[in-house]
């Protein structure tokens, strides 16, 4: 990666470790654990894929919120997930929860039914529309809430499968 690249990448990457400071420490950013070459892929070979092209369209886009910016959000919070321990889709599916919470916006994946879950779960205690702000103490306990619930789904994979075809019913 390049200088400026890497710094945008451990920025954000320092911002999802201050808003999962309940949910255990992530360590710092490390460039090894993800696939730096643009793919079609969100993971491979169980690395987040994260191109240096995306954090280059990043930048010359001023590092605002749009496509660009979820998408490298979204791989920075893969990584996180597998070092709070959830694996495979689960660590996907939290991670496009966080990021759809961050961004505003709902991801692909097929995790819609996730992140609409976790959006429940935050927006229990906070507002909708409220400031993203990674050191209010309100937000992270409602982070962490969601992880929590993540990890049951980990546990309980009948559980898992039994919240999310009852959203898709109530729905």
């Amino acid at each position: 990666m390049g200088r400026e690249e890497l710094e945008l990448a451990a920025k954000m990457w320092n911002e999802i470790r201050e808003v999962l400071t309940l949910c255990g420490d992530i360590g710092q950013f490390r460039a090894e654990d993800f696939v730096t070459e643009d793919m079609p892929r969100v993971v491979w070979d169980g690395k987040p894929v994260l191109p240096i092209s995306l954090l280059t369209r990043l930048i010359e886009l001023g590092g605002g919120i749009s496509e660009v910016f979820w998408n490298a959000y979204e791989a920075l919070c893969i990584a996180a997930a597998n070092r709070l321990g959830l694996e495979n889709k689960l660590s996907v599916a939290f991670a496009d929860s966080l990021t759809c919470l961050r961004t505003g916006w709902v991801g692909g994946n097929g995790t819609e039914a996730e992140q609409c879950i976790a959006q429940d779960i935050f927006l229990s205690e906070l507002s909708y529309g409220e400031g993203w702000d990674p050191k209010s103490e309100l937000i992270q306990r409602q982070v962490q809430v969601m992880l929590m619930k993540f990890k049951t789904w980990q546990g309980s994979p009948e559980a898992y499968r039994a919240d999310v075809a009852a959203f898709w019913r109530d729905r």
